[in-house]
């Protein structure tokens, strides 16, 4: 699945370069290439309150869980499916680290300042909300929900409210990062 931001009213951006970035098996058909070559978002100026990106699906592994636990979070809920049956999370579960970083993975494949990076002053409202579990299909939706433009820099601040979902459509982290994205030049 292409990560195509989607706008409220079925109007639908693409992102710079996502078109030569397919896969030869993405069988896009011609409308859609249309629509993405035509709407490209490249600066702040392209970006609008309400535009909405949504990413491809994440399918997470038990040993990524362990392997990510064992290196950066050990503790027996991640690492351990005996121990982890006894603990408040009831089962083996991903580290809340863990699901960040896949949802900052997803976030960065959507592309939803084009061609600029993901650069940013820092994440309000961090939530998680259920624990991620080894089969679990994550993928990432985001709605632009601040722009404020820089009286004195050519860039603006981006905030793009952004929540993972399972397979069940079960929200399991939200987080709302403070972006910092170029301005097209006058």
């Amino acid at each position: 699945m292409l990560p195509v931001p989607i706008r409220p009213r079925k109007q639908t951006y693409a992102v710079q370069n996502s078109i030569s970035a397919l896969p030869p098996e993405a069988n896009l058909n011609a409308t859609v290439l249309n629509q993405m070559e035509k709407s490209v978002i490249e600066w702040f100026d392209d970006l609008a309150v309400g535009m909405r990106f949504k990413s491809p699906e994440k399918i997470i592994t038990r040993e990524e869980i362990k392997r990510f636990a064992l290196e950066f979070d050990p503790q027996p809920y991640h690492v351990d499916e005996v121990a982890a049956e006894q603990t408040p999370l009831k089962g083996l579960a991903a580290s809340g680290w863990h699901t960040a970083a896949i949802a900052m993975r997803l976030a960065v494949e959507v592309r939803p300042f084009g061609p600029h990076p993901l650069l940013g002053l820092g994440v309000d409202e961090l939530r998680w909300l259920a624990p991620v579990r080894p089969g679990d299909k994550l993928h990432l939706e985001g709605e632009v929900v601040e722009l404020k433009p820089s009286k004195t820099k050519p860039q603006g601040i981006a905030r793009i409210k952004w929540t993972a979902f399972n397979q069940h459509g079960e929200p399991v982290y939200t987080f709302i990062p403070i972006g910092i994205v170029p301005r097209r030049s006058t």
